[in-house]
């Protein structure tokens, strides 16, 4: 087994500190802070039915209701909901269901919202730009009528108890940047419609259980710059349209059963700096073409079926943490690899490797 120069524990530490960094990095975070506003019912009708009276005539000073956050005490159309300390959960869970009809944001967090009928919910609230109810209880299938928010920008349903097939439905939301599924248990294959989502720039379903393939029109999304369907179900091989996808800088497909060779169209990812490919069953060797990803920090590939090591991987300079444990390796190991002088963390125990370990490493 080669060790690493580091300990372990502090590269781990590392890695997650500049995970956390880059991901957030390249999110779209969509807060908002408590504004003070109150309701204004001289002159106006309430258009909506909702009792929120000059904020559905007015909706360009729609905030104080579709922020992150309540003020107490302040009446703020029909929404009565305070999200200070010792905030009354059912009383949030009222406002979800009288969220104002003009809102371009409906944010809510660890607020019960397992009885609540998304559907209905949705269907009446058209303008919404930020949809985030994250570990929210939210049960049972995502709803159809999540197709019908045309203006949506950001999705957040991560860390809930959603189930079933994705509606194609999603497809229709042309506008949208980051969708945001993750930790839930959503199964089944990805809808086509997904690829008609062109503007996307984050798509993250870890930890689900979709299954199958990956459609091809997922390739479509030129756009995303973080893809990631780590801990699923999917199989089949990686097509060489990933290639396409040159605005990537984060590619997780690990804990899946995806099989077959790593395409040599993963060299064209130029921008790539997290490649997580680990507990899979892809085979055969490393394709030469990872060297053009000279920017590839993390290399996680462990726990496949991998055969050989290219001597082009050398030239994959910023390279932090290379993962290639519990493959087929065979032979020796390219004196190439010296010249990846940034690596804090090396692995590659369980192979069947060869000959003496280069003395720089």
């Amino acid at each position: 087994m080669l060790a690493s120069r580091h300990s372990w524990a502090w590269s781990t530490k590392l890695e997650l500190l500049m995970w956390m960094v880059g991901f957030q990095a390249l999110s779209l975070q969509l807060g908002a802070q408590a504004q003070t506003c109150v309701d204004n019912t001289s002159g106006f009708t309430d258009s909506g039915g909702d009792t929120c009276v000059f904020y559905d005539q007015q909706p360009q000073y729609c905030g104080c209701c579709d922020t992150e956050y309540f003020v107490a005490d302040i009446a703020c159309c029909s929404c009565k909901a305070f999200r200070e300390t010792g905030a009354d959960p059912s009383t949030m869970s009222v406002a979800f269901s009288a969220w104002p009809v003009k809102a371009t944001n409906l944010s809510m967090q660890q607020v019960d919202l397992s009885t609540a009928d998304l559907g209905a919910v949705l269907s009446r609230l058209p303008n919404l730009e930020t949809l985030s109810l994250a570990d929210c209880g939210l049960q049972g299938n995502l709803p159809s009528e999540i197709g019908t928010l045309s203006q949506l920008k950001s999705l957040h349903l991560n860390s809930n108890r959603l189930s079933g097939p994705l509606p194609p439905e999603l497809g229709g939301l042309t506008k949208l940047l980051t969708l945001v599924l993750k930790a839930n248990a959503l199964s089944g294959g990805l809808p086509s419609e997904l690829g008609n989502l062109v503007n996307l720039k984050t798509l993250d379903l870890e930890g689900n259980q979709f299954s199958g393939s990956l459609p091809s029109e997922i390739w479509n999304l030129s756009s995303l710059m973080i893809f990631s369907v780590t801990k699923n179900r999917f199989s089949g091989s990686l097509s060489a349209e990933v290639g396409s996808l040159t605005n990537l800088m984060m590619l997780q497909l690990g804990f899946n059963q995806f099989s077959g060779p790593l395409p040599s169209e993963i060299g064209n990812l130029i921008g790539l700096k997290h490649l997580i490919i680990e507990q899979n069953a892809f085979s055969g060797p490393l394709p030469p073409e990872l060297g053009k990803l000279s920017g590839l920090m993390f290399f996680k590939a462990g726990v496949n079926q991998f055969t050989s090591i290219p001597p082009e991987m050398g030239e994959m300079s910023s390279l932090f943490w290379l993962d290639l444990g519990s493959n087929q390796l065979t032979g020796s190991l390219p004196p190439e690899i010296t010249k990846l002088t940034r690596l804090g963390m090396f692995r590659i125990p369980y192979n069947s490797l060869s000959g003496s370990l280069p003395s720089e490493l």
